[in-house]
């Protein structure tokens, strides 16, 4: 009795709850407010739909991922705050919102003390077959009434492009039934008829093909591109999605119950079909009825007979195997591999001939067949994919690639991948349809990405599919060709023809390929990794002071000629290979290490070499893979390598097609198709009546900007332009690329003190004391000189002699022109051996006579000479008198 006591008396405990409720501050609420006022509050409907995947997934739904931040609240439902208004307004306008294909409800935060908090789900409602006369906002109210409120109404008026459209958004209330009902227009009155509906539950969304009847009329239930994501994929017949709407028809005839059920349909069947695809050599995709279809077997041998097939792929064939294996004769084919079809639908043949060899990996199945290809000396793997229509097992077949790709079990040789993958990677490879929503599309491109293939470039139209749903006509690029780069390598030539729909849905996919080797020009190119070699530093140096130093900046190509020739015969003379280095290295390192004794400081000075090596090895492969946002020095030499090949290929350009449609191979082919089509776009038709009208077009430039156009760059713009271009993009035609002029610009940047023979010059000169302290400076501009090297030995002559008028001995006279102070640094104190450069014999007489035993001369780098330079430019910019300034 003392436990049933006891026990009574806990049930009958107060603790507190007759006390006053606390009453928080009015700062500490607003505070509060202010806190959740920007937030949203999801909740699911359905026990699948756990609170952490909602909070995971929908940032990634709504494409704010990484953007808004959530937490879990008690009661199961995720909170999302945001920190912009029109990010939440913008999902409050675009729901409802699915997830695990079922509603979730959205609201937001401040309506959470109103009656209908998270009760609510607004729906976008088409509404179908309204006359013309009826499409205003009172009939139409009224018509979208029969779902509860209206909260808006658009009507989209029709235009020659595009059919009217009429829509309204209605709330519905998800705690009671969702009811349809069957709406007829009645021509006398127009009165709309509400038979009694019937309560239906809101389903999710079928998971497969709807029996037929269960929609009678397509007008009942039809995506819609109203918003930004949908539910169904019109293209596969798939029903997912991250938002949902509705269409109803004002003139649905229904042969059952009034109210129907809110199932989602799919599209007609996708199995009434036949896929043709050839591989190696030719590589295709055919119809309702299979191989029965009277334009299928014809078309079939037509294309055999004019490519010479080598492997044959048929797909959803829907017939017996003995009737499939007489084909394959007929075609003439040596050997065949089938599949049989699940009753009417399915079906798969391999033909092949005997001038290949196929080795199956695994027993071939109707969605995914692996297998070796072997012609003479050249093996590779050939996968060949047939996507279910169901998104589902499609995506367990993705998901099942990568995997076998991550295993590392197609990393031995070259792989192709081709077929009707039933997948499409962008929205921009369909047209017509509702398009589907990117995070169902992901996995797709995740599987080619993680898989390292690379697509081929088709010719032939950009669709391989055509079909007819309820919303019209759909095109989509569901087959293609997928190929490691090591694939392009071996087969640089191959290409990708789309043949002529006929007999099929679909467009067969024909692969060519051609065993002969890319023969390309090798053509100089100037490598990044020289700026460190100070051997290519003195050879610029020597090249442009020795062999350019007469060139006028307006034959500037003819000093990059020669610069060229001469890094090109270097190159040829020293060994920049990095891998033959590395090798050279290893093989040095192992013999240390096995020597009678060992030298440590050798074994390292070898290791920092290697390191070094294999710094430039990476860079190497960055530079050619055109990797801009991974640096180098991260041990992904590997991948630049591959990014290399997939770009080598991608730019190869191996085939054409003419006005015509005719597709050239040839080299001559190609320049002649690509000259004629630049002649005809920068060719002009010529101009009429263009006075008409230019009078009526206002100037919008003025005389000051003009002259700012029309003054004459300088040389610190040119620097300033090459400065901010990235040294790794692509070089010239003459092999310089960005890096050259920016890590050599101190070397090659035109001449100070010359421009041309027909301006003036200008001279600067600074004299500094033995601690580098400036103390005098001065320039001046001077009359037009034949050559630059002219220029210098004035200027050299002018600071001699100024060097006199103000008594100062023993100084070094310091030049960055290498013809000249070069010549007067070896031979001024021993007699001028040797004839000098002709053009100044005479400057070079009077600089020794001046000089004699006071002074000496001595070349220095252009960086070094900087200040000097910059004073003979402004002086020969702006014109300038003779100018002596002294240091304080």
């Amino acid at each position: 009795m003392a436990d049933q006591d006891l026990w009574v008396t806990l049930q009958h405990l107060n603790l507190g709850s007759e006390r006053t409720p606390l009453r928080l501050s009015s700062e500490a609420t607003n505070q509060r407010d202010a806190e959740h006022r920007l937030s949203l509050i999801v909740k699911g409907l359905h026990s699948s739909q756990n609170p952490a995947g909602i909070k995971v997934m929908m940032p990634k739904i709504w494409k704010l991922e990484g953007r808004i931040t959530s937490g879990i609240n008690e009661d199961g439902s995720v909170q999302f705050f945001f920190k912009q208004e029109h990010q939440l307004l913008t999902i409050l306008d675009n729901g409802p919102w699915t997830y695990k294909d079922w509603l979730v409800v959205v609201d937001r935060w401040t309506r959470r003390t109103y009656p209908d908090y998270l009760r609510i789900i607004r729906f976008w409602v088409k509404i179908l077959n309204l006359p013309d006369d009826s499409r205003n906002d009172r009939v139409v109210s009224e018509v979208g009434g029969v779902l509860g409120h209206v909260d808006e109404i658009h009507i989209q008026q029709p235009t020659s492009e595009q059919a009217g459209e009429v829509w309204v958004r209605v709330p519905i209330d998800i705690s009671a039934k969702l009811t349809f009902a069957s709406l007829n227009h009645l021509a006398s009155g127009c009165n709309v008829q509400i038979p009694e509906p019937e309560q239906l539950q809101v389903l999710a969304p079928a998971q497969n093909p709807a029996p037929e009847g269960t929609l009678a009329n397509e007008n009942q239930l039809v995506d819609s591109s109203r918003t930004p994501t949908e539910v169904a994929d019109d293209t596969m017949g798939e029903t997912v999605g991250s938002n949902l709407n509705m269409d109803i028809s004002d003139q649905q005839v229904h042969d059952g119950v009034p109210g129907e059920s809110m199932n989602f349909m799919h599209p007609d069947s996708l199995t009434d079909r036949i896929n043709l695809t050839f591989a190696v050599r030719e590589v295709d995709a055919a119809s309702a009825q299979g191989l029965r279809n009277p334009l299928t077997i014809p078309y079939l041998k037509d294309i055999n007979r004019k490519y010479k097939i080598d492997i044959l792929f048929l797909v959803e064939t829907k017939n017996k195997d003995n009737y499939v294996q007489q084909l394959g004769k007929e075609l003439l084919f040596d050997h065949h591999f089938l599949v049989s079809p699940d009753g009417l639908s399915g079906g798969l043949a391999i033909f092949w001939k005997d001038s290949v060899q196929c080795e199956f990996l695994d027993s071939p199945t109707l969605h995914y067949t692996d297998m070796y290809i072997s012609e003479g000396s050249i093996t590779f793997c050939l996968s060949y994919v047939y996507g279910n229509p169901e998104r589902k097992p499609r995506q367990q077949l993705w998901n099942r690639m990568m995997a076998l790709a991550q295993a590392g079990l197609y990393q031995r040789k070259p792989r192709l991948v081709l077929g009707d993958f039933n997948e499409i990677k962008s929205n921009e490879e369909k047209i017509g349809g509702a398009n589907r929503p990117d995070w169902q599309l992901a996995n797709f491109q995740r599987m080619i990405n993680i898989s390292g293939l690379q697509e081929f470039r088709t010719f032939g139209g950009p669709y391989t599919w055509i079909g007819n749903r309820s919303c019209g006509t759909i095109k989509s690029k569901l087959d293609r060709v997928l190929a490691s780069a090591d694939w392009q390598e071996q087969y640089p030539k191959a290409k990708v023809q789309l043949l002529d729909w006929c007999g099929s849905d679909h467009k067969p996919l024909l692969l060519q390929t051609e065993d002969n080797k890319w023969r390309g020009k090798k053509l100089f190119r100037y490598d990044n990794r020289w700026r460190n070699n100070i051997e290519v530093h003195k050879l610029i140096q020597s090249i442009w002071r020795q062999q350019c130093a007469h060139i006028s900046p307006q034959n500037f190509a003819e000093s990059l000629k020669r610069c060229r020739n001469g890094l090109s015969q270097w190159k040829s003379e020293h060994n920049q290979n990095s891998r033959k280095k590395i090798q050279q290295l290893q093989l040095a390192l192992q013999k240390a290490y096995e020597s009678s004794y060992v030298d440590y400081n050798y074994i390292t000075e070898i290791e920092m070499q290697l390191q070094y090596e294999y710094r430039m090895e990476e860079e190497y492969w960055r530079t050619k893979s055109r990797i801009q946002w991974l640096h180098s020095g991260d041990k992904n030499t590997r991948y630049f390598h591959e990014k290399t090949k997939q770009r080598r290929s991608y730019n190869r350009i191996t085939s054409l097609q003419d006005e015509d449609g005719n597709i050239k191979t040839s080299e001559e082919e190609i320049q002649d198709i690509i000259h004629a089509y630049f002649e005809q776009l920068y060719t002009s038709a010529g101009t009429h009546q263009v006075d008409s009208v230019l009078q009526h077009i206002q100037p919008k430039v003025t005389p000051e900007i003009n002259s700012k156009l029309l003054a004459p760059v300088t040389e610190e713009e040119i620097f300033q332009a090459i400065s901010s271009m990235n040294v790794d993009k692509a070089p010239g035609p003459d092999g310089f690329n960005a890096g050259f002029y920016k890590f050599h610009w101190q070397d090659i940047k035109a001449d100070a003190s010359w421009i041309s023979p027909d301006s003036k010059i200008g001279i600067g000169w600074t004299l500094h004391d033995s601690q580098g302290r400036l103390i005098i400076r001065g320039s001046t501009s001077l009359g037009p000189t034949d050559t630059v090297l002219e220029a210098e030995a004035i200027a050299l002559k002018e600071a001699l002699l100024q060097m006199r008028r103000l008594n100062y001995h023993n100084v070094t006279f310091c030049g960055d022109s290498f013809t000249l102070f070069g010549y007067l640094e070896k031979n001024t104190h021993s007699g001028l051996q040797g004839m000098g450069p002709q053009e100044i014999q005479g400057f070079l007489q009077d600089i020794v006579l001046i000089a004699h035993d006071s002074y000496r001369f001595k070349y220095i780098n252009r960086q070094a000479n900087q200040l000097a330079d910059e004073l003979a430019r402004n002086a020969r910019i702006h014109n300038s008198p003779y100018v002596v300034s002294w240091i304080s």
